[in-house]
This record gives structure tokens, sequence and C-alpha cells, in this order.
């Protein structure tokens, strides 16, 4: 079974030698199956656990929403039951359960991305990757095109087109005008659209598979790139001290779910600690994952890697779950 993960724990390793210096660090690796393993650390008041999915099983890692049909929270062990572990997913609203950013899964859009956030991209063919994505949304009808400003949500007042999907509970809004578009879309205008009109909803650059925005990203090609102020997050994320969580990937191809703990007395980590951490222990490309309360690690019995913020699980939208083999 070692030989199994030594291409993840060997870049583990050598992240643990070049960070080693300042207070003494402590690692302790427990596999969890012959693909996948977990890595505690301390350091100082510092602490994270992070899985590492080697290469050949990244096919186990795969996005998961708690909406059914759309709108929906659930903690993360009822959202990823029997799980090998999963970590929490993107933003959301808390109040209704409605994704902020990207979210397409089989196929089918059920959030659009945000402020060229970042996201993580599943392909159906090749391994996953991490892109910032811009919507380029469109509605084509009578020689016309006109962009999407909004896609399953409530659109304000002077939206001059927006697109819902079957999985939206809302059809009509009021100022605007219904035309189904096929495939179960529907169309939202302030006047009437001449026959079935053509939607396109695609990304730039253009990414298939599933997708899940986030944000911001914390490392391109082995170096620390927190861009939260080009994804424009606010300072309660960008420049809090707390617990975090986030995606990463390795060189050599290993998927990493992890977690680094807060306290309620302000401790925990800054965005730009977290990516440095990271790094240090071999991941080369990272982003975000939602933090503070919502920032939790579990194994398949259901049992929290670190301590939630709050003391019990919170509800969460989407997660990042790693299949049982």
């Amino acid at each position: 079974m070692l030989a199994a993960a030594r291409p993840a724990l060997l870049a583990l390793l050598a992240g643990w030698l070049l960070g080693g210096c300042g207070e003494r660090q402590r690692l302790v690796t427990t596999l969890l199956d012959p693909d996948v393993s977990q890595i505690d650390y301390s350091r100082g008041a510092e602490r994270a656990v992070l899985v590492v999915v080697a290469a050949r099983a990244q096919r186990r890692v795969r996005i998961v929403s708690a909406g059914r049909p759309f709108l929906g929270t659930a903690p993360l062990p009822e959202l990823a039951p029997g799980a090998t572990a999963a970590v929490n997913g993107g933003y959301f609203d808390v109040a209704s359960g409605a994704p902020l950013g990207a979210l397409r899964l089989a196929g089918e859009w059920i959030a659009m991305p945000l402020y060229g956030r970042t996201a993580l991209v599943l392909p159906s063919h090749g391994p996953p990757r991490i892109e910032a994505l811009a919507w380029r949304g469109e509605v084509r009808s009578g020689g016309q095109r006109r962009a999407i400003e909004w896609f399953n949500r409530t659109p304000p007042a002077g939206c001059r087109c927006a697109v819902t999907s079957r999985r939206f509970p809302r059809q009509r809004f009021s100022g605007l005008v219904a035309t189904p578009a096929g495939g179960g879309l529907t169309v939202h205008t302030p006047d009437p659209l001449p026959g079935t009109p053509q939607v396109l909803l695609q990304t730039a650059p253009a990414v298939e598979g599933d997708l899940l925005g986030a944000g911001p990203r914390l490392l391109r090609g082995g170096r620390v790139e927190v861009t939260k102020e080009l994804e424009r997050f606010r300072p309660d994320v960008a420049d809090s001290v707390t617990a975090r969580s986030a995606l990463g990937l390795t060189a050599a191809g290993s998927v990493v779910l992890a977690m680094g703990a807060g306290s309620a007395a302000g401790g925990g980590f800054s965005l730009e600690r977290w990516a440095a951490l990271l790094l240090e222990h071999g991941v080369v490309d990272a982003l975000a994952l939602d933090s503070h309360t919502m920032s939790a690690l579990v194994t398949a019995a259901g049992r929290p890697l670190l301590p939630p913020l709050t003391g019990r699980l919170q509800a969460v939208a989407t997660a990042v779950v790693v299949d049982p083999p």
C-alpha cells in the first residue's frame, strides 16, 4: 500500500523538508486506502489536514450538489454518504442555498460563473484543472444577440436578458416576458422574442465537464498567486485569518483536498499563508473553497478531521468528494 501512494507522499515529504525552518512542524500520514492518504500537519498554532488522492485515482474525485432540484444545503456527511473523504465546496446564499459561482454537473448548467473567478474543472477526459472562467452566455433570436445578464437567479430591475432552467423554481418575473427556448430553458426579456430563441451557455476559456466555481486562486504553476482583488472578494474572505478549505493539484497529478483549522479567538490562516502552506507540501495549483464557518473536511464515517469553527458541521450547498474504491 505504501508503494501505491508513493508519488503523493514523496511530494509532500519534499514540501516538509523545504518548509522545515522556524518552528518545528509535525506530519502524521495515514493511508485511508491504497490510493488515498491523509496528512495531519501542525506547526506552532497552525493545524491542517490534507487528503491526497493519487493521480491514477483522479476519477474518484467528484463534485456534488445538495440542491434537488436546485436550492438546498446539507451537512457534508449527508451530502456525501460513504465517500472516502469530502471537503466543502463553493460559496452560496445561506438563506436560499443558491450557488454563488459556476456550477455545472453532468453537462447541465446550474449557476453561472461570477466575476471571472477561479473554478475546479473535472473534464470527461483528461486530468482535473483549475481555471479562471469568464461567462459568455448569449441568446440569439430574430437576428439579434443579447448577453445573458442573469442565469438561474431572480433578475434585478432593469435586467435586459435573464435565463432560467427547469431547475429554477420561478419561471416568470415582473416586467419580463418569458419565452421557452427548448432544452428546459426559458428566456426572460422586456419584450417578446420571435420564434424559438437559441441559448448559448459557455465560458472563456471553453471547458467541458463538471465545474465548481470558488476562489480565489492560491497557486499557479508552483508559485503563490492569490487573486483576491482580481476576483472581487470582500474583506471577510480576502483579508481575514480564519479556517480555510482548498482544492489543489500536485505536479505528479494527485488531487489534494485540504482544510486549515481556525478558532473563535481569531486564529487560522490568511489566504497568503494558506497558499504558502499548500506550496510547502507539494501542491502546485490550488484554489480556495468557501471558508470560515463553512470549512469542513470529513472521512467516510462522517467524522470531521478538524474541529469545525462553530463546534458543529454547517450545512453547505456543494462539496468535492472522493468516492470509495
